[in-house]
């Protein structure tokens, strides 16, 4: 799986780096809000890349937006979105526009 090299979340553009095993964390991925920056473990499974990419998504979204989410209820919506657009490839398609 190709990951992109930028995310853009809000006004924010993240900097994505593999980063196989992210040193023993017990995580798919990670966010450092303050660095802009987004680390995926890409000795994981593709499906759980995708899915930890969308948590951390998410996550930002939280920490900008001051919405106060439990990570349980992060990490119930991205399991579900990814799923979801995962085996809805023709909704997912709505959101691939070339607008910026």
């Amino acid at each position: 799986m190709t990951l992109p090299s930028v995310l853009r979340v809000l006004s924010h553009e993240f900097e994505v780096l593999a980063a196989p095993g992210i040193s023993g964390l017990d995580a798919v991925a990670c966010v450092s809000h303050d660095a802009c920056r987004v680390m995926v473990d890409t000795d994981r499974p593709e499906s759980c890349q995708r899915e930890g990419l969308l948590h951390e998504v998410l996550e930002e979204l939280d920490y900008r937006l001051e919405l106060k989410l439990k990570h349980r209820q992060i990490t119930a919506l991205s399991e579900g979105l990814a799923d979801t657009l995962l085996r809805n490839p023709e909704v997912a398609a709505l959101f691939a526009g070339d607008e910026d």
